[in-house]
């Protein structure tokens, strides 16, 4: 059986050196999942890789 999912969140976090991203959701339950976290360097090559992982 499939999980009812509440709401969906994307974070997307600055910083000087690097950019962190989390996607996630809440089930029917409460309960927070967790389905991607990376971390990209902050610069033209990081852009590219957070670019192509979508």
């Amino acid at each position: 059986m499939a999980t009812k999912i509440q709401k969906q969140c994307v974070g997307i976090d600055y910083s000087k050196n690097s950019n962190e991203v989390c996607f996630g959701h809440l089930t029917k339950e409460l309960d927070v999942i967790y389905k991607v976290t990376a971390s990209f360097p902050n610069n033209k090559k990081g852009f590219k890789a957070l670019k192509i992982s979508r």
